[in-house]
């Protein structure tokens, strides 16, 4: 799909080896980098990341904001911008898209996690306290910004979680 359309797909995750068969030969560019600011307590991040891959030392962790990113690969916007980082968007989206880059996506595919999310799936750390205020008050942020909802889908295991497709419609002021 990304050659016939002549569009460049990236994948970044600090939790998974360059050598995973998730990543190898396959039509995107891989990075071991996760986007996002650098978390100041890296215990409470080794025990979130831990929670999935209790092989991971902190050392493996590269962080890097998408304005960085963007610059490395020398791209001035981005047109889709997909996650599902298990609790970890609420932290992104506040960093890196409401608070960060001056070129937000044009797009925005995320799954949205909240308090009660199953603890076996979602690190209960990441998502405590996010209610529909807080959901609500994310939304009013993203709309602010000139995004539009268009798709949601509770999803079928997890009645917390839900994932989002939102387009931006509006020229950022």
């Amino acid at each position: 799909m990304a050659s016939v359309h002549g569009c460049e797909v990236h994948a970044f995750d600090c939790t998974v080896s360059p050598d995973s068969p998730v990543v190898t030969n396959k039509a995107f560019t891989f990075h071991p980098v996760c986007i996002g600011v650098t978390p100041s307590n890296t215990t409470d991040t080794m025990n979130t990341l831990g929670h999935f891959n209790p092989n991971l030392n902190s050392s493996q962790l590269v962080f890097r904001r998408l304005e960085e990113v963007m610059a490395a690969l020398n791209h001035t916007h981005v047109d889709v911008f997909k996650f599902d980082i298990e609790g970890s968007e609420w932290q992104l989206l506040a960093d890196e898209i409401i608070h960060g880059t001056r070129n937000k996506p044009e797009q925005l595919l995320f799954e949205l996690h909240t308090h009660y999310a199953n603890p076996h799936c979602v690190p209960p750390t990441l998502v405590n306290g996010k209610h529909k205020p807080q959901v609500n008050q994310l939304f009013i942020d993203l709309f602010d910004l000139g995004y539009r909802v268009v798709s949601k889908e509770i999803n079928n295991g997890d009645p917390f979680c839900a994932e989002f497709s939102l387009i931006r419609t509006e020229e950022i002021k």
